[in-house]
């Protein structure tokens, strides 16, 4: 399961998209004993190859301060290969030892700050960033 938050830079063709531009996200295994607050790309049309280019572009230049960016060590299953193939960088809570409320809305400002940075930057368009389709 995943929840995603999506902002205007998601919007095109009259709907938002997880298909295209990057964006803060919530993964929750099968298990539900973690999850994992994510910064991922949309995976949409995609290759392989394609993502990694832009994730280790994207990586290169941005500071994830904070957040782990070796995906190998999700436990998310074999059934998120997808997703952690577009995950930029992550930080995974346990529901037995999860953080106050004040941590976790910290964390979650801190992705949006790296959002912000992300969206501004020259991958923009690379990532599918639809500037023109804002409302």
């Amino acid at each position: 399961m995943y929840i995603c938050i999506l902002d205007g830079l998601n919007y095109k063709n009259g709907r938002f998209s997880i298909s295209t531009g990057a964006y803060p996200a919530y993964l929750v295994p099968h298990d539900c004993s973690r999850f994992y607050l994510v910064y991922m790309l949309g995976i949409g049309p995609k290759t392989e190859r394609d993502l990694k280019k832009m994730t280790d572009s994207i990586s290169k230049d941005v500071s994830f301060e904070g957040f782990e960016t070796d995906t190998t060590t999700m436990g998310l299953g074999k059934d998120a290969h997808n997703y952690k193939k577009a995950v930029l960088a992550f930080k995974e809570y346990t529901i037995d030892n999860l953080p106050d409320d004040r941590k976790l809305v910290e964390d979650l400002a801190n992705l949006a700050r790296i959002h912000k940075i992300v969206n501004g930057g020259p991958y923009a368009k690379a990532i599918g960033i639809y500037r023109g389709d804002i409302q």
